[in-house]
């Protein structure tokens, strides 16, 4: 292999940087390698998988609560539907859906959460396991 490079390049010194960017590649290849399969990385990605969708869904229920509350307050200071004999009345109660919601949001995101993790545990404690005893 050698001989073919050298005969390739015929200088010592294009030789060595074909040799050196050669080796610099499969360390490279090597240490990419080692960051996606480490266990830490893992336990990250594991992480993600239990959180991520317990924080969209309470991203999206408090999106959904504080527009329904902010519908509630234009309702009742008739800002919208100033005209409605009723506005102020389905302002109160449109607000107080609102608020239902926005209170109710962390709690969801707990059970979420809690599910989630209860989902997995078992996968977590087996990589939590390989990684204390490696």
């Amino acid at each position: 292999m050698w001989k073919k490079l050298w005969e390739k390049f015929k200088t010592p010194s294009k030789a060595l940087l074909a040799v050196t960017y050669v080796v610099t590649a499969v360390c490279i290849a090597w240490a990419m390698v080692m960051l996606v399969i480490s266990p830490g990385n893992l336990v990250l990605e594991m992480d993600k998988k239990v959180k991520t969708p317990a924080r969209a869904f309470a991203y999206a229920l408090g999106t959904v609560g504080a527009l329904t509350l902010g519908a509630g307050m234009s309702f009742a200071m008739k800002v919208i539907g100033g005209g409605w004999s009723i506005a102020m009345p389905l302002g109160i109660v449109v607000g107080c859906i609102g608020i239902a919601i926005v209170s109710g949001n962390y709690f969801l995101y707990k059970k979420v959460l809690a599910n989630r993790k209860k989902k997995y545990s078992g996968e977590i404690l087996a990589l939590s396991e390989e990684i204390l005893n490696a």
